[in-house]
């Protein structure tokens, strides 16, 4: 009866998207999700059709289904086009006082250009069923002679995952199952704008926050016993977000004075993005091939971003004792990204290390993690 009433309410949210095609306009930059696990990340980002322990939460729910009995996992990270900005800023922010510090001073000791994403993930799985936390931190922007500006935003979700089958096989030669995330979310997001010119010092600043609960929907598909089949929808349904905040203006003269205060507000419609994967497992070599399709057509709404192709593999060595893993993809800008990875596995678990770095380019990126899984 379970299994029943939770592939109906599956389906109704299929039929209610499939009618519900309009959405607001997204202001916000997309957020991480290929980077978010330090296993996907090593394949790059190619795990939709894994999806075989706790990061199911995150890459396609329906994968609670067919993973361990009891599972666990912790990862985070950070993405950087200089790791080293990231301690430039919090030195310069964490001597900044607004009430003594010169803004010449200040702004010569910003970096020339940030651009940061830190992640985090705890999550855990009971059988079918599994929750978990994600946050993630952006920090963008630059400076010049004349001032610096910085839009920055913090994504907390916690989710709720269920998971079920749709049909068996006999000896499991064919497994079906979907999934849903149920997920409540809260977003801040800000801009900090300082200005000096022959007329003085200014600063401008703006912070909002809102929350509301979104959807995910998963399918997994095992074909056969080395070949599996993945369908994520990220957003199925999810909540508008209404950003309201007063934008404040500061002049300084020998200490920051308010001189103005103006409402604004900024509508967030997270937009409804899908991945569809596809996984091999070579049983003799251990090896794991996979390939996504990220911002998959028709499922996916205009704003999410064009279709973007994933390809990792991994292979386990020395008795299973050691995984290697690797991958790529191209970035929105074009910027090719290769990762790798690497694993230390133990009895019931495993320390996993992932990897990322554009040739030709600064950007970079790590994730560490640790998982159990019984």
């Amino acid at each position: 009866m379970i299994k029943k009433l939770g592939l109906l309410i599956f389906i109704v949210i299929l039929l209610f998207i499939s009618i519900e095609v309009e959405a607001g306009n997204n202001s916000l930059d997309p957020l991480m999700s290929t980077e978010a696990l330090a296993r996907p990340y090593g394949m790059g980002g190619a795990f939709t059709a894994v999806s075989d322990d706790a990061s199911a939460l995150i890459f396609n729910p329906a994968g609670l289904y067919q993973s361990g009995r009891i599972g666990f996992l912790a990862s985070g990270g950070m993405v950087a086009d200089d790791v080293s900005q990231y301690g430039e800023l919090a030195d310069s922010i964490d001597d900044f006082s607004e009430d003594a510090e010169n803004p010449i001073v200040f702004l010569q000791s910003l970096p020339e250009e940030v651009n940061l994403t830190g992640q985090g993930f705890l999550g855990f799985k009971i059988g079918s069923a599994g929750a978990g936390g994600n946050f993630q931190v952006r920090i963008k922007g630059d400076k010049d002679d004349s001032g610096a500006h910085y839009d920055y935003q913090l994504h907390q979700d916690g989710r709720l995952g269920l998971s079920g089958d749709i049909f068996t096989i006999p000896a499991e030669v064919g497994i079906a199952s979907y999934g849903l995330n149920i997920r409540y979310q809260r977003l801040t997001r800000g801009e900090y704008e300082l200005e000096i010119n022959d007329e003085g010092s200014f600063q401008r600043e703006w912070q909002a926050t809102d929350s509301g609960f979104a959807v995910d929907g998963g399918m997994m598909l095992q074909m056969t016993p080395v070949v599996k089949l993945g369908v994520m929808i990220e957003n199925l349904w999810a909540a508008d977000l209404d950003l309201i905040a007063n934008e404040r203006y500061y002049n300084y003269n020998g200490d920051w004075e308010l001189d103005d205060e103006i409402a604004r507000q900024e509508e967030y419609s997270p937009a409804r993005s899908s991945r569809i994967g596809i996984s091999a497992r070579v049983p003799v070599i251990g090896t794991t091939l996979a390939a996504d399709i990220d911002n998959f057509p028709i499922l996916t709404e205009d704003k999410a971003g064009d279709p973007v192709l994933y390809l990792g593999f991994e292979n386990d060595m020395l008795l299973r004792l050691v995984t290697i893993r690797g991958g790529t993809y191209r970035e929105s800008d074009g910027e090719r990204i290769l990762t790798a990875g690497f694993g230390l596995n133990f009895a019931g678990g495993s320390a996993d290390l992932g990897a990322g770095f554009a040739p030709g380019g600064d950007r970079s990126s790590i994730q560490a993690a640790v998982s159990l899984d019984l």
